[in-house]
């Protein structure tokens, strides 16, 4: 009995580290930036991605920071997709 318990413990921690290196091998790689004054996502995501269409860049940007609307002020910190 305890050596059944030990391997299911042992089969169930196996198969949750996999799901986890898994996870993290997802993640889209990233950078973070500090919008300036006069920055606007369209100018951010034309110097992230150059030669992409800037609006599928900004939706990027707004699910990889969680924003629903597309202002920024200057000093704030975003993700943006890595190159």
């Amino acid at each position: 009995m305890v050596a059944t318990l030990s391997l299911l413990l042992a089969a169930f921690s196996a198969g949750r580290n996999s799901t986890a290196s898994t996870a993290i091998s997802r993640r889209p790689a990233t950078a973070t930036v500090v919008v300036g004054a006069g920055d606007t996502l369209w100018r951010i995501a034309a110097r992230a991605a150059p030669g992409a269409d800037p609006r599928a860049t900004i939706e990027k940007i707004l699910r990889l920071n969680g924003l629903h609307v597309s202002s920024v002020r200057p000093g704030q910190r975003i993700l943006v997709p890595a190159r």
